[in-house]
């Protein structure tokens, strides 16, 4: 219930008029045009449905860095193609569910395409029980995106190079470090530990890339040169509090990370770390005023002009760090996109 005085009380009795619904038609995707280049959009999150589903039958998937024409019609930075031969009747059933449209053409639009392929995703499971580790798995499993769970000891201990990112879902960082103690049994004990948070490292420098979400990221600004700091990490309630609200952002569309985004959007920013680079690419900025678009928040001033969304290089690899809750229990949609480009993002050739 909301108090009287907010605009979006019910304040009066209302009469709806209703009418029961019988039957759900699965939505489906519709074709347009002839061709074996198939284009399709990135501003919908059911793109990685499609994408998976076409990485899964061994079909080349690309995504464009520039916008371009085909056939007269315009398309933006981000837009997926794959070259497929198959007949409509068998890619309509790889749009089963998938309610996108989707343009077919004769020729191969010229440009830089980059290739993506289908991730080999690690996601870190804490001994300390993690919802936001079982939400981010959830909305993977939805979206079909095939995945490895990774106990303290398999990062500790086993080849990493099998993967081609490995997701740190939100946690403190002392958490992540510490996991449990006694009284569970010693097999149960202790987190990443230094030799964990090292092979870390290890596993971007060498080529991979890390994805650090949440409060998660307070790990890496605390115990590596990113070249970044959190600059909410000493401020007390009283002077910065934000409880779960939606904060305005700026996104750099032209980061892959960035692919199908609107250039103004909205993040769940919940007790949040933000971020002040002196290296680094920020990829979406807090504005200079105005960024409380829903809820709660004090202390804006410390949050203006800072980084919520940035990439680091670290020797052939990076580690991005995306400190808002882009999934925040499977309910802020309109920034999963963040999310998924950081997975596919980890498959290109740097």
């Amino acid at each position: 219930f909301y108090p009287a005085h907010t605009s979006s009380a019910l304040v009066q009795p209302f009469q709806a008029v209703l009418a029961p619904l019988g039957s759900i038609t699965p939505a489906t995707g519709e074709i347009r045009g002839t061709g074996s280049y198939w284009l399709f959009s990135h501003t919908s999150n059911a793109f990685a449905r499609l994408t998976n589903r076409l990485l899964e039958k061994g079909l080349p998937v690309y995504w464009a860095p520039n916008g371009f024409r085909a056939e007269g019609e315009g398309y933006p930075v981000g837009t997926l193609m794959t070259r497929s031969q198959l007949d409509e009747s068998r890619f309509r059933e790889m749009l089963e569910g998938i309610p996108m449209e989707v343009h077919r053409v004769e020729k191969w639009p010229a440009l830089a395409w980059q290739r993506i392929r289908s991730p080999r995703i690690g996601i870190y499971q804490s001994r300390r029980a993690n919802p936001d580790e079982g939400w981010t798995r959830w909305i993977l499993e939805q979206y079909e995106f095939p995945y490895q769970r990774l106990l303290d000891r398999h990062i500790r201990e086993e080849d990493l190079s099998r993967y081609d990112v490995i997701v740190i879902p939100d946690q403190e960082p002392e958490i992540l470090e510490h996991g449990l103690s006694g009284p569970y049994p010693e097999e149960f004990r202790g987190g990443l530990a230094s030799q964990g948070i090292a092979r870390l490292k290890e596993f971007a420098e060498a080529g991979g890339t890390l994805l650090f979400l949440g409060s998660a990221t307070g790990l890496p600004l605390s115990r590596w040169e990113l070249g970044a700091r959190d600059v909410t990490r000493r401020l007390s309630s009283e002077d910065l509090y934000v409880p779960g609200s939606f904060l305005r952002v700026k996104v750099n569309k032209s980061h892959p990370i960035g692919y199908g985004m609107r250039e103004e959007t909205a993040v769940m920013f919940r007790h949040s770390p933000a971020l002040d680079l002196t290296r680094g690419l920020s990829i979406a900025r807090y504005p200079d005023r105005d960024l409380l678009l829903s809820g709660w928040i004090n202390g804006e001033a410390h949050l203006v002009e800072k980084t919520a969304l940035a990439e680091f290089k670290m020797g052939k690899g990076r580690t991005i760090l995306i400190p808002f809750r882009t999934q925040f229990r499977a309910q802020s949609r309109g920034t999963y996109k963040f999310l998924f480009n950081s997975l596919y993002y980890a498959t290109t050739r740097r």
